[in-house]
């Protein structure tokens, strides 16, 4: 008999390096290059709000431009919602 293999856990589950210093983040920007890449199947909508994600963040530099992107703080919302417990409620009669 053969050993068992741990199942793979694809995109969602793949972790980043532990050299990372905001892995959350990493995650993120990695899921928008996929999906902007063709390499991650999604719909029109999904696609549009990755180029909005990028064309923001290129919009950074722009003093005009109001808002900015803070890894840290992404990082540390990321980490508090993992945190949350997931329950699970059954519907069925």
């Amino acid at each position: 008999m053969m050993p068992r293999r741990p199942p793979s856990r694809g995109v969602r589950g793949a972790t980043p390096p532990p050299t990372v210093e905001h892995p959350h983040v990493a995650l993120a920007e990695a899921y928008v290059a996929d999906v902007l890449t063709g390499r991650r199947p999604a719909c029109k909508w999904e696609r549009l709000a990755c180029e909005r994600y990028r064309n923001d963040r290129k919009r950074e530099k722009d003093r005009v431009w109001p808002y900015r992107f803070e890894a840290a703080k992404a990082e540390k919302v990321c980490r508090f919602i993992v945190r949350i417990p997931v329950k699970v409620i059954s519907h069925s009669g």
